[in-house]
């Protein structure tokens, strides 16, 4: 069976008298609440996942920021799930896309992993999911996309400056 513990915190003094009991009784209680229909659904839904061999590319461009790779490792576990948590999903590839596109644009495969981060924002706009999710996939796609523009706007400015100096 699967149960829920809640716990309260003792207070610094415990006053005396006859609601001092019942106090400590809040503070301290321990509920044990059984549900097998929480239970039989856990075990229905449950599944050992292993991470696409597709996003290998994410994980090798983001390998050096040990920091980094927990939180992505769970994301592109939820994105190999057969269960999809698409709010999750959309929310950590934002993160994943937006806050670190400064270290995906410098790696050599960046390019690879920005697709496949875009492709994370397409599949969840085509799937059967929220219309509020579908509005922040289609949102974080567009800031992507916008950061992907400007980027690339800004290394044409600089090779078209490096060749006009060279002429």
């Amino acid at each position: 069976m699967a149960y829920v513990l809640l716990t309260g915190t003792p207070s610094e003094k415990r006053p005396s008298g006859p609601d001092s009991f019942s106090r400590e009784i809040k503070e301290e209680l321990a509920v044990k609440v059984k549900s097998k229909a929480l239970e039989i659904n856990l075990a229905d839904y449950h599944v050992d996942v292993a991470i696409d061999a597709k996003y290998s590319t994410l994980q090798e461009v983001l390998s050096k920021y040990y920091g980094l790779m927990e939180g992505l490792n769970t994301l592109l576990k939820e994105l190999s799930h057969p269960y999809k948590n698409w709010r999750f999903i959309v929310s950590e590839t934002r993160k994943y896309s937006l806050e670190y596109f400064h270290l995906i644009k410098n790696h050599p495969k960046g390019p690879d992993a920005a697709s496949l981060l875009s492709d994370v924002f397409f599949n969840a706009i085509e799937s059967d999911i929220e219309r509020e999710v579908k509005i922040d996939a289609v949102d974080n796609l567009m800031l992507l996309l916008q950061k992907i523009v400007k980027a690339a706007s800004f290394m044409l400015l600089i090779f078209y400056r490096l060749n006009r100096e060279m002429l």
